[in-house]
């Protein structure tokens, strides 16, 4: 398991049972500040490792991450390449994961003086990330119901035996349990809206939430659904 941390220039490459940690020097991760360093980190099935700072590049821009890509899993002192992306505005990249049929799914957190928000976004082709390019994920679901909404980090795809996949989320409360909840959210992800999603931006997505132990559900065409709890 590969894993950064945030204010540290390097990697930890960790063996199955965390007994062993092999580190790796990665003096980029320096160019990012502390607290806004590698978010959103995978390596993805082609083999690429893919890591996404959570600072904004430019520091003015609302929407732009510098991404870095290595061919394999970084060696020491490996230089990687670069991509931009470009996020919803005022969302961070949080988290990347890549769905059991290939298409690439993305975290995007934003807080506000009202708290958090939340989006997942998509992209579909894995090859859309290459050195030099400029990618937008598609926006696929909107967390920002005050009842539901927390401080969501981490991302992860199963698939489902029926069809179709589901997509886990995580909330980390940061020991501030008077403030923030650690919250475990399934989405599911229909098969004929993964085919929807492979197809284009202007396609109409839906997915289905599902919270013990009440239902949660939400539409909005075009652009996402919007998540937000059942009365």
């Amino acid at each position: 398991m590969l894993i950064g941390y945030e204010g540290a220039p390097r990697f930890h490459l960790f063996s199955a049972d965390f007994a062993h940690d092999r580190k790796i020097p990665a003096p980029v991760l320096s160019e990012w500040p502390n607290n806004q360093g590698p978010e959103a980190l995978r390596q993805l099935a082609d083999g690429r490792t893919v890591v996404i700072g959570e600072v904004f590049a430019p520091w003015w821009s609302r929407r732009r991450h510098t991404g870095l890509i290595w061919p394999g899993l970084p060696r020491a002192n490996q230089a990687p390449a670069r991509f931009e992306l470009v996020m919803p505005e005022g969302y961070r990249p949080v988290e990347l994961a890549q769905a059991p049929d290939g298409q690439l799914l993305l975290l995007g957190r934003k807080f506000t003086l009202d708290g958090f928000r939340t989006v997942v976004t998509v992209v579909p082709d894995p090859r859309a990330i290459h050195p030099g390019a400029t990618v937008t994920p598609q926006p696929i679901a909107w967390i920002d119901d005050p009842r539901i909404r927390d401080n969501y980090e981490g991302m992860v795809t199963t698939p489902e035996p029926g069809g179709g996949t589901a997509i886990w989320l995580i909330s980390d409360s940061n020991q501030m349990v008077w403030l923030q909840r650690t919250l475990l959210l399934k989405l599911m992800l229909p098969e004929q809206h993964e085919s929807d999603a492979r197809s284009g931006p202007d396609r109409q997505r839906s997915l289905r939430q599902e919270r013990a132990p009440g239902a949660l559900a939400g539409s909005r065409p075009g652009t996402g659904t919007r998540l937000h709890a059942a009365s």
